[in-house]
Protein backbone atom coordinates (compact mmCIF):
# COMPACT_ATOMS: atom_id res chain seq x y z
CA UNK A 1 0.00 0.00 0.00
CA UNK A 2 1.54 3.51 -0.94
CA UNK A 3 2.16 5.99 1.73
CA UNK A 4 -0.83 8.42 0.35
CA UNK A 5 -3.34 5.46 0.78
CA UNK A 6 -2.44 4.71 4.08
CA UNK A 7 -2.70 8.25 5.31
CA UNK A 8 -5.49 8.74 3.81
CA UNK A 9 -7.26 5.43 5.57
CA UNK A 10 -5.87 6.69 8.75
CA UNK A 11 -7.80 9.44 8.55
CA UNK A 12 -11.08 7.93 7.48
CA UNK A 13 -10.83 5.96 9.86
CA UNK A 14 -10.40 8.26 12.68
CA UNK A 15 -12.91 10.74 10.82
CA UNK A 16 -15.51 7.24 11.53
CA UNK A 17 -14.37 7.21 14.82
CA UNK A 18 -15.03 11.12 15.59
CA UNK A 19 -18.82 11.26 14.09
CA UNK A 20 -21.65 11.72 16.60
CA UNK A 21 -22.85 8.11 18.51
CA UNK A 22 -19.28 6.46 17.23
CA UNK A 23 -16.96 5.09 19.22
CA UNK A 24 -15.77 8.49 20.86
CA UNK A 25 -19.01 9.94 21.33
CA UNK A 26 -17.51 12.45 23.63
CA UNK A 27 -17.26 15.77 22.09
CA UNK A 28 -15.64 18.63 22.74
CA UNK A 29 -18.11 21.62 23.26
CA UNK A 30 -17.12 25.27 23.44
CA UNK A 31 -13.58 24.37 23.54
CA UNK A 32 -14.06 22.08 26.76
CA UNK A 33 -14.16 18.63 27.13
CA UNK A 34 -17.31 17.01 27.81
CA UNK A 35 -15.88 13.98 29.67
CA UNK A 36 -12.61 14.36 31.39
CA UNK A 37 -11.01 11.46 29.79
CA UNK A 38 -11.55 12.59 26.17
CA UNK A 39 -8.01 13.79 25.45
CA UNK A 40 -6.43 10.60 26.88
CA UNK A 41 -9.02 8.36 25.17
CA UNK A 42 -8.58 10.56 21.85
CA UNK A 43 -4.89 9.74 22.00
CA UNK A 44 -5.73 6.07 22.37
CA UNK A 45 -7.96 5.83 19.55
CA UNK A 46 -5.35 7.81 17.49
CA UNK A 47 -2.69 5.29 18.82
CA UNK A 48 -5.29 2.32 17.56
CA UNK A 49 -5.82 3.77 14.31
CA UNK A 50 -2.51 4.13 13.60
CA UNK A 51 -1.59 0.09 14.24
CA UNK A 52 -5.08 -1.07 12.04
CA UNK A 53 -4.21 1.31 8.94
CA UNK A 54 -0.45 2.07 8.59
CA UNK A 55 0.92 -0.87 11.09
CA UNK A 56 -1.95 -3.04 9.50
CA UNK A 57 0.19 -3.43 5.81
CA UNK A 58 3.31 -4.86 6.95
CA UNK A 59 4.56 -8.82 7.49
CA UNK A 60 5.13 -10.48 10.42
CA UNK A 61 8.83 -9.06 11.05
CA UNK A 62 7.29 -5.39 10.32
CA UNK A 63 4.94 -5.87 12.80
CA UNK A 64 7.39 -7.08 15.43
CA UNK A 65 9.14 -3.65 14.24
CA UNK A 66 5.97 -1.50 14.50
CA UNK A 67 5.14 -2.96 18.09
CA UNK A 68 8.17 -1.70 18.98
CA UNK A 69 8.00 1.85 17.70
CA UNK A 70 4.48 2.22 18.67
CA UNK A 71 5.27 1.22 22.23
CA UNK A 72 8.18 3.90 22.06
CA UNK A 73 5.82 6.16 21.59
CA UNK A 74 3.08 5.22 23.14
CA UNK A 75 3.62 4.01 26.27
CA UNK A 76 0.37 3.15 27.15
CA UNK A 77 -0.04 0.15 26.12
CA UNK A 78 0.17 -3.14 28.03
CA UNK A 79 3.08 -5.05 28.16
CA UNK A 80 2.09 -8.81 27.29
CA UNK A 81 1.67 -9.22 23.44
CA UNK A 82 1.41 -6.67 20.78
CA UNK A 83 -0.16 -3.77 19.98
CA UNK A 84 -2.52 -5.50 17.42
CA UNK A 85 -3.77 -7.22 20.37
CA UNK A 86 -5.80 -4.73 22.11
CA UNK A 87 -9.02 -2.82 22.02
CA UNK A 88 -10.05 0.20 23.36
CA UNK A 89 -12.64 0.06 26.41
CA UNK A 90 -13.66 3.10 26.25
CA UNK A 91 -15.80 3.10 29.57
CA UNK A 92 -12.83 2.27 32.03
CA UNK A 93 -10.15 3.88 29.07
CA UNK A 94 -8.05 1.20 29.10
CA UNK A 95 -6.24 -1.31 26.24
CA UNK A 96 -8.25 -4.98 26.67
CA UNK A 97 -7.37 -7.85 25.05
CA UNK A 98 -9.77 -8.70 21.90
CA UNK A 99 -9.93 -12.11 23.54
CA UNK A 100 -12.29 -10.49 26.03
CA UNK A 101 -14.30 -9.14 23.46
CA UNK A 102 -14.34 -11.81 21.22
CA UNK A 103 -15.29 -14.69 23.88
CA UNK A 104 -13.46 -17.63 24.99
CA UNK A 105 -13.76 -19.55 21.63
CA UNK A 106 -10.13 -19.43 20.21
CA UNK A 107 -10.01 -18.25 16.40
CA UNK A 108 -7.55 -19.26 13.34
CA UNK A 109 -7.37 -18.95 9.99
CA UNK A 110 -6.71 -21.56 8.46
CA UNK A 111 -3.51 -22.44 7.13
CA UNK A 112 -3.36 -21.79 3.67
CA UNK A 113 -4.74 -18.22 3.86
Amino acid sequence: MNEFAQVQSFCKMMDAFLQPGSMIDINIEQGKAKHENYFPLLEKWFCFTLVWTIGASVNEEGRNLFDFGMREIEQSFPSQGTVYDYFINNEKNEWELWDLKLGSGVWKPQDNI
